[in-house]
């Protein structure tokens, strides 16, 4: 495709395409709240949070390292069998919050608790946006219960934003949040930090409608700043088969980083190997997502039309190159295309009309055009 490409986008200024790098940066802004958070100072005093803390100091330190996943952090599991030794925590949990399903906290342990774990983060550690739990994972994790273990004095950096919100660090505070909103902890800068994590599970009834609306409004506030919120939320829609809404997310994704002309001429070049091969519905979707990252590239749609013309898309494919030519392609060779497109959907007279206006455009670049295209019909390719 590419060939075809240049023959049709760069008949202009020597054949050259400027582009803009929008870089997007600035420095991580956090709201004043967060409607799905629900945070209790100091629910637990200093004391209690050392007899916590002792209860796992002879538990496996686990190291936790996946740079590739934004993942640096130490864990210690509380075996089962010693769950007991947490009843009393529990039962202040369930008395602080009421959200959570009130019962005796051994019925609770039992039914509504899928694992105890001490969180440890040291100078250097990070665990960047994430989710517990996805619709297609198998987990019936629900919410999320933290004590903090530490003091404020202890450590530096290291905050704990959930959705939009800066949860409070002071000793003994304790927070709940839903286990599929999206959340982070900061890189941390000095010392040690300690959190206990009760991870909980509950009903899932209207869970995931719930958790989408929370993907949709973080995008929206967030998204500038921390790509992965989309990247998050098109997990979410492609766990829920909305495959279209799930391609956008990732989309905006990639859209909001500093590599964005990187990424979407990267689908080109794959939808021109596609191409090239005959593969013409991947090479669509390929240059679908570089539309999608880049909306303003004349050349992606352009080509885009020719491959959509060849599946016989002619909605499509005049859509796209009618936006081209609004964005600035050679109109010679973009309505040359689009002739072509209106004579294959049977509207002889807009075909017509298209083929005087390349014409007029610029003969000689017309002609190369038509001849470059009409070497495409007899092509192969699905």
């Amino acid at each position: 495709m590419r060939a075809v490409t240049l023959s049709l986008c760069a008949v202009a200024a020597n054949g050259s395409w400027t582009r803009k790098l929008q870089k997007r940066g600035g420095a991580a802004r956090a709201c004043q709240e967060e409607p799905s958070l629900t945070s209790v100072a100091k629910a637990f005093d200093g004391d209690e949070c050392a007899r916590i803390l002792a209860l796992f100091e002879e538990a496996k330190e686990e190291v936790d390292r996946r740079d590739a996943m934004g993942i640096s952090r130490r864990n210690r599991w509380l075996p089962r069998d010693k769950w007991d030794s947490v009843r009393w925590v529990v039962e202040r949990m369930l008395k602080r919050l009421p959200e959570l399903p009130q019962m005796d906290a051994e019925q609770f342990l039992e039914r509504h608790v899928e694992f105890v774990l001490l969180h440890e983060f040291r100078e250097g550690d990070f665990f960047d946006w994430h989710v517990d739990s996805k619709p297609d994972d198998g987990k019936m994790r629900t919410q999320n219960v933290n004590v903090v273990l530490s003091s404020a004095t202890d450590f530096e950096g290291g905050a704990l934003q959930v959705g939009s919100a800066n949860a409070s660090l002071q000793l003994g505070d304790l927070h709940a949040y839903p286990a599929a909103l999206p959340h982070k902890v900061h890189d941390i800068t000095k010392g040690r930090r300690y959190t206990l994590v009760v991870a909980t599970r509950g009903t899932i009834e209207g869970y995931w409608a719930a958790a989408l609306r929370d993907y949709e409004r973080l995008a929206r506030e967030l998204g500038e700043e921390h790509p992965k919120l989309h990247w998050i939320l098109g997990e979410h829609l492609e766990s829920m088969d909305q495959p279209d809404g799930a391609r956008r997310a990732f989309a905006a994704s990639y859209r909001a980083t500093p590599q964005k002309p990187q990424y979407a001429r990267k689908f080109a070049d794959d939808a021109a190997e596609k191409h090239a091969a005959g593969d013409l519905t991947g090479a669509a979707e390929d240059l679908g997502m570089a539309t999608l990252v880049e909306p303003d590239d004349a050349e992606f749609r352009v080509d885009l039309g020719v491959v959509l013309w060849r599946l016989r898309d002619f909605v499509g494919a005049e859509e796209q190159l009618r936006a081209a030519l609004e964005r600035g392609a050679p109109a010679a060779a973009g309505r040359a295309c689009l002739s072509l497109v209106l004579a294959d959907a049977g509207d002889a007279a807009g075909a017509a009309a298209e083929r005087d206006r390349a014409m007029a455009a610029g003969a000689d670049d017309a002609a190369a055009a038509f001849e470059a295209l009409e070497g495409l019909r007899g092509s192969g390719g699905t």
